[in-house]
């Protein structure tokens, strides 16, 4: 049975459906007692807010980046204005462990189910063009098949590597058979619409290991430049740097949720941010973020970020200016 997904309905119109369903009633029972057959136009009338809600997404000059809270994990929706594009990098998901049987759960908890598919019904999303997931570790793509039995996706992109998880390559099988377009991306991959560019800067080799091969995504918007590194260390970091010339933005998503062996003194050189977000959960038994890559960030001057202090972050943009708010769960 499929479902029509149209999102919360935004405050104004919440307002208006209010008035609107007991004036229904109220002309419905006065064509009622009067045997009159009531007219179309008044069944119409609760259903207006909700064709509103619709089509507001395809109205709003507005534009949204979203850095989910997913615990120890990735997962950043991106909304364009006018509904130009809507982008999701990763999918959050678990990292799962040998248990003994008793330490065992009946079911995994996914964050794809639980977070990140009601937040984008939440916000009246029924397509992604492009769902873009960085590289094959459980806790960036976990929660891929769970958002693809609830969400249309136009386009899956998957990084140009030799080594893919079992995992990974589940997905895509699954997103090839609902009729997803498979794109497999590195370096030099760009697209752009009229509010924004974007352009793969990494991979540029097939062989390596697979965080040190995360699509590095470089995209401008919202007036600012934004650098989203997967899983990065400084191994990749190094090499990426090596090839291209212009890394310098404004916001850098940290690569590895912040691990020691990211975010290398060079890298932060090179890429000149004002803002770094670091998406970790929180006691996570990795001891993410490292407090090297802290004391560098701050050194600089770098305003921060962290998903398990500040919850989900947001940055709301018209043209070329926008705010960052936090908004813990």
């Amino acid at each position: 049975m499929s479902t029509l997904i149209i999102g919360k309905l935004e405050p104004f119109l919440l307002i208006v459906q209010i008035i609107l369903i007991p004036l229904f009633f109220f002309k419905w029972e006065g064509f009622i007692f009067k045997k009159l057959k009531p007219p179309l136009w008044l069944f119409a009338l609760p259903l207006l807010p909700l064709l509103l809600q619709i089509l507001l997404p395809y109205l709003n000059p507005n534009g949204q980046i979203t850095f989910l809270d997913v615990g120890q994990g990735d997962s950043i929706f991106i909304r364009m204005p006018y509904n130009q594009g809507n982008y999701l990098i990763d999918t959050g998901g678990v990292m799962r462990f040998e248990k003994e049987k008793w330490q065992q759960r009946g079911s995994l908890y996914d964050p794809g189910k639980k977070i990140v598919v009601p937040f984008l019904k939440s916000e009246g999303v029924r397509t992604l063009d492009k769902l873009i997931l960085t590289h094959g570790d459980a806790d960036h793509v976990g929660g891929a098949v769970a958002l693809l039995e609830e969400i249309r996706v136009k386009q899956l992109i998957v990084p140009r590597v030799s080594d893919r998880s079992g995992l990974e390559e589940e997905i895509i099988e699954i997103a090839s058979k609902k009729g997803a377009d498979i794109y497999v991306a590195g370096m030099g991959i760009r697209w752009k619409t009229s509010g924004g560019n974007f352009l793969i800067l990494h991979p540029s080799e097939m062989d390596g290991e697979r965080n040190e091969q995360s699509i590095v995504l470089r995209a401008t918007f919202g007036g600012k430049k934004w650098l989203f590194t997967g899983d990065l260390g400084s191994e990749g970091e190094n090499s990426m740097a090596r090839k291209i010339k212009d890394i310098d933005i404004d916001v850098l998503k940290i690569g590895h949720h912040g691990s020691k062996y990211s975010s290398s003194e060079p890298f932060l050189e090179r890429t000149n941010a004002d803002f770094a977000v670091i998406s970790v959960g929180k006691n996570n038994r990795y001891g993410h973020p490292g407090k090297e890559v802290i004391k560098r960030l701050e050194e600089r001057g770098i305003q921060i970020f962290r998903t398990d202090e500040d919850g989900a972050i947001i940055y709301k943009f018209k043209d070329n200016s926008g705010t960052f708010t936090t908004q813990l769960p």
